[in-house]
């Protein structure tokens, strides 16, 4: 580690940063989509039980 420059240490610390800042996301994303999801089905079951 102490081979690394001082500019590489900052580019992997960004990198790094953006990694967490993607995954943080997309699990963002995921919880939005199953809710949806969720819904989707609700609304399913609901018109089953109407029929």
């Amino acid at each position: 580690l102490n081979t690394l420059s001082r500019r590489d240490t900052k580019a992997f610390k960004k990198l790094k940063k953006s990694f967490a800042d993607t995954t943080i996301k997309s699990r963002k994303l995921r919880k939005v989509t199953s809710v949806k999801f969720k819904d989707k089905k609700r609304k399913l079951i609901g018109l089953k039980l109407k029929d």
